[in-house]
């Protein structure tokens, strides 16, 4: 999402859609904001990384973390595809 508003702040019609939302600060305040938000995002998933420290079983926090994400992962490959193919019947 962060690198996006930087790749879509060079588009040449966002000044001219009513619907775009302009950063303050032009391109500068776009790399800013965007690159602040991604560390930050990056930042957040390193920290919930580690444990916690009464924890009694860190190999088992470890391991629901890993099948959380993968299960996270799994669910949203298989809604698109399932968007995907929706899409392609309809046309």
């Amino acid at each position: 999402m962060f690198a996006a508003v930087i790749k879509l702040a060079r588009r040449k019609d966002r000044k001219e859609n009513p619907h775009a939302v302009l950063v303050p600060g032009g391109l500068p305040g776009v790399w800013i904001t965007g690159g602040l938000g991604f560390m930050v995002v990056v930042a957040g998933i390193l920290i919930s990384l580690v444990s916690p420290g009464d924890s009694s079983n860190k190999l088992g926090f470890e391991l629901k973390l890993v099948a959380g994400t993968l299960g996270s992962v799994l669910l949203g490959l298989v809604l698109y595809w399932r968007g995907a193919r929706a899409k392609q019947t309809e046309t």
